[in-house]
Order: C-alpha cells, then structure tokens, then sequence
C-alpha cells in the first residue's frame, strides 16, 4: 500500500517502491499495486466485517461489491486490503508517528510521489473525496486528500488515475490510522460512492474510552482501559467476540453459520484462524494448533455432499494428501494391523501415514453429519509422527465437545460406540495403551466395549482392544501435518525440524510447488492471469525479497529467460549501471546448465524522490516442461546483504519441486501476452 509504515510497507520501500502498476484498464478499471498482497490469513474477517486484532476498531462492506483481498496482523500492525472489479481500497492501523496525523499524512504522500511507474501526483481540486459530504477531513484528528497521478503500464503506455489518502488517530500518542482508495481516472467517481459506504462504517473503539472516561464504565471500551478492573476484563470481550458474529470467546468457538459450539483447552492449543474464509475456503471453521506447532486441527462446516459423511470421507482426504510433496501415503494401522477407518450412518473416518520430505506424518480426517441432507461438519488433523499420539488425545477431546445447534454434543449424538470409535482412530490405535495418551479415556473410558461391539471394522480400527495392548506404532507410523515442510523425520529427526511452521504453494496453472518455512518468509502477493502464475515471498529479516513466476515465454529455455529477464531489469525505471556480479576470481556469477541458468547483478537504483542505492538483482530460470515451461526466480536485496541472503534464497529454493509440473495446451498464453506480462516485471524495475 501506500505508506510504507507496516511490514510489507517497510520492506517495498526500503527496496525502492516495487509500486509498479501491473493492471490498468484505460477505460478506468482496476489499479493493481505490486505492493498489494493477495491470499493472507483473513485476521479479523468475519463475513463482510472486519475487527482489528490489535485495535478494535470495526468496519463492514457489501459482499456483493467488495471482496477481501488480503487480511494480515502483526504485533502492533493490522493490514485490510478489499477490491471491487476497478478499484483497491487498503486500511492499515499501526504503531507510528506517535498517534500524529500530519506526519503520518505528509509521510504517505511523499511514498505515493516516490512510487516507481507513478508519476505527475498532483492534489486534486475538481474531485470529491470518498466522504459522507465529499470533503476529506482537515484537521487534528484526520486529513485527508484526493490525487490524481499518470500510471505507467506493463506495455510502456500510461494511464490516469487517482488515489484518496487519509490519516487518523487511532491511539492517542501511539498509533494512527491510514487509508487508501486506487482506481482507474474514468472510474473515480462510481468507485470513490462505494468506498464511502465501507468508510461511514468505520469505528474507531478508542473513541469511546477518549471521549468519557469516567462513563467508561458504562462504555464497553473505556472500560477496558479505565478502572473497573471487572469492566476492563468483561468488556472487551464482548467488543472483541460477539457470539453472535460466531467469535471465539475465549476458548469456546461458536459457528457464525450453523451455530454449533465446541471448546479446547488453552494450555494445549491456540486459535490461529476462526471463522468464515478459514484457509483460504469459503467456509466456516476454525484452525487450531498446538505449540511448536507439532499439530494441526482444522474444523470446517460447509453444505456439500448431501449431508452424508461417507460420501464426504474420500475428497476430504484427498484435499490434504493430494499434494505433490505428499509421498508414501499409507493407511494408518492399529495395533491389530486394522486401518484405522470406519463408517457409520452419521460419521465416516480414516487416518493415514506419509511424508513430506523427510518428514514423517499422520493425518486423521473425519466426516460427521452437520445438516441432515445438507451439510456436513469436517475436522482434519495433521501431525507430527511423534506428537500425534498425544496430541490425538487433545483432538478426541475437541471433537467430544462439539454441540450442533439443536442437539446435544456430538458425543451424545453419536453412540458410544462412536466416541470411541474416533478416539481410537485418532490415537488409540496408535498407542493403545498409551490410551492414556491418546484419547483414552475420554473416549475409551466411554465404553471399551462399544468399542468392540461398534463395527468390525469400525471397532477394530479405532479400538482397541489391541490398543490396550499393543504399543505405540504412531511413533513409527510417521506422519503429521502442516508444520512442516521441514524434516522432521522422525520422533529422532531433529526437534528444530519439528518446530518449523510449514507452508505449501502450489502453481494454479501449472502444478509445480513451492515448499518453504513460514517463520523464515511469507507470501506478500500471489497472482495467477492469463497463464502467468507469481508469487511474491518476503523473508523474516526483510533482507530478501523473492519472485518465483512461469514463464512460457522462452520454450522451456533456461538461457533465453535469463537473458530477457536480466534485460527487462536493466530497464526498470530508476535503474542505472546495470552490469554483471563478478566473484572474487574476477568471473561473472553466471552459468548455464540444460535444466536451469542463472546470473547476478550489481545496479543503482534511485528513486523518484530518494538517495540513490546500490543493488544486486540475481535471476535464474529452470526448466519445468522441456520445450514449454520456464520457473523463473527473481531475487532482489541490498548489494550489502546479497552474500549473506544468497544462502537464504538456497534454503528456499530448496523447497521448489518441478516435477509434478505440466502444460495444458489451452493454459499456454499467446506469445504476445507472455511477452512482457503484464510484467509484474515491472516488479523488477526496480528490483
């Protein structure tokens, strides 16, 4: 976004604005920013509402013209980002110039005038700002302004177009709040209508305690801040968590959808996605983990498959072991050498083992009736091989609460066969008798006979009898879940691996993956348009910023890419002394291979408004099909920091898999539209 003040603004700026304008229709479509990123977590979404998670102010929007583009939290950072068909609209609140407005304000129109590919930035005179009156604010609390700015395209033409910037207060001497509306010139004004809508709605949850502290009593938020100290707890819990709006309160989770309820204890596991939207899906769930984290529980009621979870069971697996890293993926076998796996009139499950890497993992999926003939209720859980034994005890005792809206908890709909039946699934084949450890007894305990007598095979996979028995297999057995991406193998493998947060992207054209750890970088934009699928990854110290995009360009040629790609760098606007890396020895860092090329190079970059910078910008292409797909990877950072964050960019490129890559005939752009993309290259102007 515009200012630069929260993470990813910090970083695009200490880069020299990578604002390049990537998509402007001239008829007044959308402004699409480089800086602008896609598919984040949906911190504080809610349906068409927003709370931030470290502020409390509030905001909604019509769901039929905006959608969320991107919802990111930080310590001390909150970033919404929502897009209609032409226009872009970002809200940040954060910890910054001291809660003042004009510094904030002067800040964000010196970053829209140093932006790359904007140029021209004048204050608007004729335009209305997105106001209930039309007038941007001006005063101590809020200003505000309309600019109008000449947009260089992809394709070197230019285009009109305008963006409102605004500041307020947000915290008194700590923190402010910035907003940005973009949008094609012709389209300004239908746009700047539909943003002033989602503005009215915004509201701000220190104005109350600023405005009456003593009635902070009776105001929900100055209670939080001021006395009662009973007030200061209750209160904010209420702002923070309306049951209603299917919050979590506490360590409760209430369905803003169906209106089921299920608990967890919270010396085990901790809300890192709640509501509607939850990864990535148009569903309503919850996303629990465990420290480290060592498991994952994902929980998720959505209408499909006619209610019927037998029906459900096969693609809800698949949805989680149906990736290319995903390898030897085997059923998950009690004690007895039963599959852990069963169905029932209102219940379907499985586990399984397999890997990721050398990581060894278990997933457990099961399927329950939410609406009869209608919906159905899903948890998913995946784990490390050598917490899952544990950890399933903590998961049976999740499930075990869940109480759909007009029914008592699940347990009770189920029969007691059926508890046990998912416990043991879940642990209890595992490690029987480490029942105690598994699930033991909550669902054990409940009838170990049901157990038997449940199914056959329901029985046996879950149950145990063996289980009592037999011993723990799940340390063997290997599995588990999202974190990582890492190694763990192994309950031995090494405890780092086990810790590492993982994260998956996988090509929507094309197929090829891209594995990496999430507390080392994370996605600042995905795109996928007209063949071309890019992600943009920043790292933790934000050193680094990587581009990894296909390319069909240069008919799998590994050497025609680089070579075009270190042209369009050279062009990139800003950029100067453009020339080759050269190693110790004197030599260019280059080389060519069959698969994969690659070369380094030292520039100047200066921005509009700026010192100039001296810069390494490093490409390599490899080779995904032969004959007709090109991964291309960008790496741009300070030339001060490019040998110490070349061995960043290795560990990450590590977890780039080709092999499952493939083109469709009609997923191949024309050579025209490839050419020069819509050249998020520019991205790399200045990179």
């Amino acid at each position: 976004m515009g200012s630069g003040h929260g993470w990813q603004g910090r970083w695009m700026r200490a880069l020299g604005a990578l604002t390049v304008v990537i998509a402007l229709a001239t008829s007044g479509g959308r402004l699409g920013l480089a800086t602008a990123a896609a598919q984040g977590d949906d911190a504080g979404v809610e349906g068409p509402a927003y709370t931030s998670p470290n502020f409390d102010y509030t905001l909604e929007w019509d769901e039929d013209v905006w959608e969320v583009e991107d919802a990111q939290t930080r310590d001390g950072y909150d970033f919404l980002q929502l897009g209609t068909a032409r226009s872009t609209l970002y809200i940040e609140g954060y910890e910054g110039f001291q809660g003042d407005v004009e510094a904030c304000f002067e800040d964000s129109v010196a970053d829209l005038e140093g932006r790359e590919g904007f140029t021209d930035v004048e204050p608007s005179r004729s335009l209305d700002a997105p106001t209930a009156d039309g007038e941007a604010p001006d005063g101590p609390d809020a200003m505000g302004q309309v600019f109008t700015f000449v947009a260089e395209l992809a394709d070197g033409e230019t285009a009109d177009a305008v963006a409102y910037v605004e500041c307020r207060t947000l915290v008194e001497g700590e923190a402010v709040l910035e907003l940005e509306l973009q949008v094609g010139f012709a389209a300004y004004e239908d746009e700047a209508a539909l943003a002033s809508e989602v503005l009215a709605s915004l509201e701000l949850a220190q104005t109350a305690d600023d405005e009456t502290p003593e009635a902070d009593d009776d105001d929900k938020p100055a209670t939080d801040e001021e006395t009662p100290e009973a007030d200061a707890t209750e209160e904010p819990e209420e702002d923070e968590t309306p049951e209603a709006d299917g919050n979590v309160v506490g360590n409760v989770y209430t369905s803003p959808t169906f209106g089921y309820t299920l608990e967890w204890d919270e010396d085990i596991w901790e809300v890192e996605e709640e509501g509607i939207g939850i990864t990535g899906r148009d569903r309503d769930g919850l996303l629990l983990v465990t420290e480290g984290p060592t498991s994952r529980l994902y929980v998720e009621g959505y209408e499909a498959y006619d209610g019927d979870p037998t029906e459900c069971i096969e693609p809800a697996t698949d949805e989680i072991l149906g990736g290319d890293q995903i390898e030897d993926v085997e059923p998950l076998e009690d004690d007895a050498g039963d599959p852990i796996a069963g169905e029932e009139a209102d219940r379907a499950f499985a586990a399984f083992t397999y890997t990721v890497d050398t990581s060894e993992r278990v997933a457990y999926v099961e399927c329950r009736t939410l609406v009869e003939g209608e919906a159905v209720l899903v948890f998913t859980h995946e784990g490390l091989a050598d917490a899952y034994e544990e950890d399933s005890e903590a998961v049976q005792d999740v499930i075990a609460s869940v109480e759909l809206a007009d029914e008592g908890a699940v347990e009770d709909a189920e029969t007691p066969g059926a508890d046990e039946d998912e416990t043991p699934a879940a642990g209890d084949d595992e490690t029987p008798q480490a029942d105690d450890n598994e699930t033991p007894a909550a669902d054990v305990d409940e009838t170990p006979a049901a157990d038997e007598a449940e199914t056959p095979e329901a029985g046996e996979d879950e149950t145990p009898a063996a289980d009592d028995d037999e011993t723990p297999e799940a340390d063997e057995e290997t599995p588990v879940a999202d974190d990582g991406e890492t190694p763990t193998a192994d309950d031995d493998e090494t405890p780092e691996a086990d810790d590492a947060a993982g994260a998956l992207y996988t090509s929507p054209t094309y197929g090829y993956t891209l594995s990496f750890d999430e507390d080392e970088w994370e996605i600042v934009e995905e795109t996928s348009d007209d063949g071309i699928d890019e992600v943009q990854l920043v790292n933790a110290t934000g050193a680094s910023f990587v581009v990894v995009r296909s390319d069909t360009e240069n008919n799998g040629d590994p050497s025609a890419c680089v070579e075009e790609w270190a042209g369009i760098l050279e062009e990139g606007r800003g950029v100067e002394d453009f020339v080759p890396l050269e190693d110790d020895a004197g030599d260019p860092v280059a080389d060519e291979e069959d698969d994969r090329a690659f070369a380094a190079f030292t520039l100047t970059f200066t921005p509009d408004d700026g010192e100039p910078e001296e810069r390494v910008n490093y490409v390599e292409c490899r080779t995904a099909v032969p004959g007709e797909l090109n991964v291309v990877i960008v790496h741009l950072t300070a030339a001060a920091d490019f040998e110490e964050e070349a061995g960043a960019r290795e560990d990450l490129l590590a977890g780039l898999d080709l092999a499952n890559a493939e083109v469709a005939t009609d997923d191949r752009s024309t050579p025209e539209a490839d050419e020069t993309p819509e050249a998020d290259e520019e991205e790399t102007p200045e990179a």
